[in-house]
């Protein structure tokens, strides 16, 4: 995810829309964004977690202090928000595309990215590759694919893509190493996908402890 991609929208004024639409209260009730980090933050395994395309950081206020935790997003925008959080933490740039300088971790976290992407399966590796226990995906499902680009200036514009269930079991089944996977129906269109890694001889071992 660098600047030469058209399909990197998250300026600042783009990341301050985000974060009333997501994080803010909606008719009274607790933003989505706050119900969907809590459900993904109880699915956590292990003591690290790499959270890739972290926005501002939410998932974090629901992990706990002796988490080791660290959030990479392709927006500076959404890392100098990250950054303002008090609590002691990691939040650097970095590309979806390309996670070979970052640690593996027992946890992977990546949500709502694969939707403003034009396609899952390069990232979704890369996800994998850093995965030592547990790949959580956010993932929009549909009967029928479909993208939705809307314009932006300097010739950019934002993805909307709904994925299917077929197409991601498709590439889910492609991963090596994979033993099993959970899905669990979060809202109307969003699933929450956990991936389960075999361990492999000579691969980097978890922590320790694996407990949440």
């Amino acid at each position: 995810m660098n600047s030469e991609k058209p399909w990197e929208v998250w300026d600042s004024e783009q990341v301050d829309e985000l974060m009333r639409l997501w994080w803010g209260p909606i008719n009274g009730k607790k933003g989505r964004h706050q119900k969907l980090m809590k459900e993904v933050s109880e699915l956590i395994t292990g003591r690290t977690v790499l959270d890739v395309a972290c926005g501002p950081g939410y998932l974090l206020s629901f992990l706990k202090k002796d988490i080791k935790y660290l959030g990479v997003d392709s927006s500076p925008a959404m890392i100098s928000r990250a950054r303002s959080y008090k609590r002691k933490a990691s939040f650097v740039l970095g590309s979806a595309y390309d996670l070979s300088n970052f640690e593996n971790a027992d946890t992977v976290v990546c949500v709502d990215l694969i939707r403003h992407l034009p396609e899952t399966w390069p990232v979704l590796e890369q996800l994998w590759m850093k995965t030592l226990i547990s790949l959580i995906l956010v993932v929009e499902i549909g009967v029928k694919p479909r993208t939705i680009k809307s314009k932006r200036p300097k010739g950019k514009y934002l993805i909307n893509r709904i994925e299917t269930m077929p197409n991601m079991m498709n590439l889910f089944y492609q991963l090596p190493s994979l033993k099993g996977i959970e899905k669990i129906n979060f809202d109307n269109l969003s699933c929450i996908f956990r991936l389960w890694k075999k361990r492999t001889a000579g691969a980097n071992q978890p922590s320790k402890s694996s407990s949440k």
